[in-house]
C-alpha cells in the first residue's frame, strides 16, 4: 500500500511540503484531505501514537503528518491516543522550528534515531514485571498482575522488577465481619489513586464484586481445535488446547478428544421422569436456601456448584422433552439460577450460571426473554458487573492449562448484545458498561476463534448503539486508545458484508453502519481503517446501494457512511478508489427515484446532498 504521490490537492506548495513528510512516515499512514476549516496546524490536530513498546508514544499532527517524540509546545489539554501501533521509523522534529522548515529537514535526516533504536535502549534497561505492589490503608501489601488481574498476598517469584502500583487499597469495613482464615484469601475494599485521592476504575472498586479467590474447576474442552487461516480461506490448521502445539495435519484423535470436567453432581436414575429428576436437585429445599445464603455471605460455593452442575446435566439429558419448557417456566428457573450471582460468587459458580442461563435454558426459552427477566429482577448495573467479572475469569483463569474459556465468552457476548437491545434507553452512567469491559472485548478479539471473534464484534456493535453522543462514546474512545481495536475493524467489515442482504440481521447491520459513521465523524478515528479495508468498505457500500430494494430505508444509512467516508477519511488522498463507480451509483439512485414513486425519498435527498457537498472530491 504505497503513499499516494498525487494527492490532487489544489495547493501545489502544500503538496510538495507534505510529500516530504509522507516519505518519512510508515507507508500505511497516508495523508488525507481535510475539510477547509482544518487546513492549519491547530492544537486539536495532534495525537499520541503507541509504539510496539508498552507505554511508549510519539506525537503526530494529523494534518501535517509531522512527528516528534516530545510533547508539542503550547498544548495544555490531554492529547488523544491514536489507535494504531507504529513500528517503523520516526523522524524527530524540533518544536521551536517552523513546521514548514522542519518537515523538509527531517525527511532527509540520516541521523534520526529510529523506533527500533529506542526499543533496544528500553530493552537494555531493567525490565519491569507485570506484577505490581499494592499498598493497603491498613499497612499490609498485596500483589496484582496488571495483565491478568490476578491478585495474591505472597510476593511473586519473578526475576523482573516489581514496582508500586501507584494506587492505595482502602480496606472495607466488610473485612471485619469475615473470619480471619477467610479474609486471608480475599481482598475486599476499593482502590484509591494515591495522587488524586479519587476512586479508581479498577476491577477492585467499591462498585465491583469481591469474588472468592478459589481455584476454578476445569471446564469441558476439546483437546484439538481446527482454526482457519482467514475468514475466506480454505486452509485449516489444528491447535492443541493443552500444549499449544499446532499442526497442518488433522490429528487422529480430533473427533473424540474431549476433556471432560470432574462431575460432582447427581447421577439421575434412568427410571425417573423429568419432574422427579428435577426434585432430586433440591432447589426448593431448606438445605439449598441455607447453602445459597452461606455462599452469598461467606463465599462457600461447593454445594451450590454441585446443584448447578446437576441442573445442567438434567437439562442436557431432557433437552428433547416439551415438559421441561413448562417446568422451567413454572419453577421460575431463570431466577432460581441467577440468584447464585452475588458479590462473593466464585469463578466456577459464575461460569456455571452463565452457561446454564445462556446456553442450557436458552435451548428451551428465547434468550431475549431470559435477559428481560434478569433486567427486571436484578437491574442492568449488576448484569454489567458480573459480565465483566466473568470475562476476566474466562481470560485470566486457566481452564485447560492456558486455554481460554471461549464457550463462556460466546455466551457472555450473547448476553451483552441482548442487554443492549432491550436496554437501549439507558441514560445515567451507572447504567452503562465500564470502559474496562470494552477494552477487554477488544483484547479478546486478538486471539479468538472465528465464532468468538464475530460474537465479540456483534457485542461491540450493540454497545456502540447505546451512545448517541460521539463525545461520550466509550467504544470510540477505546478505538482510539487500544491498539488491538484493529481486530474490531476487520470483524466489522466481515459483519457488514455478511449482513448486507435481504436475509441479514437488519438491526445488526444498522448498528455496524452507525459504528462506521461514528468512526469517520471524528478526526481521532477518521483513519481507523487501513487502505485495503477502506477499499473493501467502498465495495460493500456500492454493492449495497445498487442491490437493495427501492423502498429499503437502510439505503439512507449506507449513504450516510459514504458521505462521511468521502469527506472525512483518507479516501481522497489514497487515490479516490472507484470514484467513477460512486458517481454512477449516485446518478442511478436519482434516475431510479425519478422513475419510481415508491423509491425511498430520504435516500434520494441524501444522494443529492452528497453530490452537492462532495462535488470537489468526486472530480476525477
Amino acid at each position: 500500500m504505497g503513499t499516494q504521490k498525487d494527492s490532487r490537492r489544489r495547493n501545489t506548495t502544500t503538496l510538495a511540503s507534505l510529500q516530504h513528510v509522507a516519505y518519512a512516515l510508515l507507508k500505511e499512514k497516508q495523508l488525507r484531505r481535510l475539510p477547509m476549516e482544518e487546513t492549519s496546524t491547530s492544537e486539536s490536530s495532534w495525537v499520541k501514537v503507541p509504539t510496539s513498546v508498552d507505554n511508549e508514544y510519539y506525537y503526530m499532527n494529523t494534518f501535517t503528518k509531522v512527528t516528534t517524540w516530545d510533547k508539542p509546545a503550547g498544548i495544555t489539554h490531554d492529547i488523544p491516543i491514536y489507535g494504531r501501533a507504529y513500528t517503523g521509523e520516526i523522524n524527530e522534529v524540533d518544536n521551536d522550528d517552523d513546521i514548514s522548515n522542519s518537515t523538509e529537514t527531517t525527511a532527509h535526516d540520516d541521523t534520526v534515531q529510529t523506533n527500533d533504536d529506542r526499543i533496544q535502549d528500553k530493552e537494555s534497561s531493567e525490565e519491569v514485571s507485570p506484577w505490581k505492589e499494592v499498598q493497603c490503608s491498613d499497612g499490609t501489601v498485596y500483589y496484582m498482575n496488571v495483565e491478568t488481574k490476578e491478585t495474591q498476598w505472597d510476593r511473586p517469584d519473578t526475576p523482573l522488577k516489581i514496582v508500586p502500583y501507584g494506587k492505595m487499597y482502602v480496606v472495607s469495613e466488610e473485612v471485619e465481619s469475615v473470619d480471619d482464615a477467610e479474609s486471608e484469601n480475599n481482598i475486599v475494599g476499593q482502590v484509591i489513586d494515591i495522587e488524586s485521592g479519587e476512586e479508581s476504575d479498577s476491577h477492585e472498586s467499591a462498585h465491583s464484586l469481591s469474588p472468592m479467590k478459589t481455584k476454578r474447576r476445569r471446564v469441558s474442552c476439546s483437546v484439538w481445535s481446527p482454526r482457519k487461516v482467514g475468514f475466506d480461506s480454505e486452509e485449516t490448521y489444528y491447535i492443541n488446547n493443552i500444549t499449544g502445539e499446532t499442526s497442518w495435519q488433522k490429528p487422529n484423535e480430533l473427533d473424540d478428544s474431549i476433556v471432560d470436567p470432574a462431575y460432582e453432581g447427581i447421577d439421575f436414575p434412568p427410571e425417573l421422569d423429568a419432574e422427579e429428576c428435577y426434585s432430586l436437585i433440591g432447589f426448593n429445599s431448606n438445605e439449598h436456601a441455607a447453602e445459597l445464603e452461606d455462599m452469598l455471605v461467606r463465599g462457600s460455593t461447593d454445594n451450590c456448584y454441585r446443584r448447578l452442575q446437576s441442573f445442567a446435566k438434567f437439562l442436557d439429558e431432557h433437552k428433547n422433552e416439551d415438559l421441561v419448557s413448562k417446568l422451567i417456566e413454572r419453577e421460575d428457573c431463570v431466577i432460581v439460577v441467577a440468584k447464585h450471582l452475588g458479590k462473593r460468587t466464585s469463578a466456577d459458580v459464575r461460569m456455571m450460571v452463565i452457561q446454564i442461563l445462556l446456553s442450557k435454558i436458552a435451548a428451551f426459552v428465547d434468550i431475549s426473554n431470559i435477559v428481560k427477566t434478569l433486567l427486571d429482577a436484578f437491574g442492568v448495573q449488576l448484569i454489567w458487573l458480573h459480565t465483566e467479572q466473568a470475562l476476566k475469569e474466562s481470560i485470566s483463569i486457566e481452564t485447560n492449562e492456558g486455554t481460554q474459556d471461549e464457550f463462556t465468552q460466546i455466551c457472555l457476548m450473547r448476553l451483552i448484545s441482548n442487554v443492549c437491545i432491550l436496554h437501549n434507553d439507558a441514560k445515567s452512567p451507572e447504567e452503562m458498561p465500564r470502559k474496562s469491559l470494552i477494552n477487554m472485548l477488544m483484547s479478546i478479539m486478538s486471539d479468538a476463534s472465528k465464532d468468538c471473534f464475530i460474537a465479540t464484534c456483534n457485542a461491540l456493535v450493540y454497545l456502540n448503539s447505546l451512545y448517541n453522543n460521539r463525545k461520550y462514546n466509550v467504544v470510540m474512545h477505546v478505538c482510539v486508545e487500544n491498539a488491538k481495536s484493529e481486530y474490531f475493524g476487520e470483524a466489522l467489515l466481515h459483519t457488514i458484508n455478511a449482513q448486507n442482504s435481504p436475509h441479514g440481521d437488519r438491526g445488526l447491520l444498522r448498528g455496524c453502519l452507525k459504528v462506521c459513521c461514528d468512526l469517520f465523524s471524528d478526526v481521532a478515528t477518521s483513519n481507523f481503517f487501513y487502505s485495503n479495508d477502506l477499499k473493501v468498505l467502498v465495495d460493500i457500500i456500492i454493492r449495497g446501494l445498487c442491490d437493495l430494494p427501492i423502498q429499503d430505508a437502510i439505503r439512507t444509512s449506507f449513504l450516510e457512511v459514504l458521505e462521511l467516508l468521502l469527506t472525512k477519511s483518507a479516501w481522497y488522498s489514497k487515490g479516490q478508489y472507484r470514484c467513477n463507480d460512486i458517481v454512477h451509483t449516485l446518478v442511478s439512485i436519482e434516475n431510479s427515484a425519478a422513475q419510481n414513486d415508491d423509491y425511498n425519498m430520504e435516500a434520494r435527498e441524501r444522494a443529492k446532498l452528497i453530490f452537492f457537498e462532495c462535488e470537489d472530491v468526486l472530480e476525477h
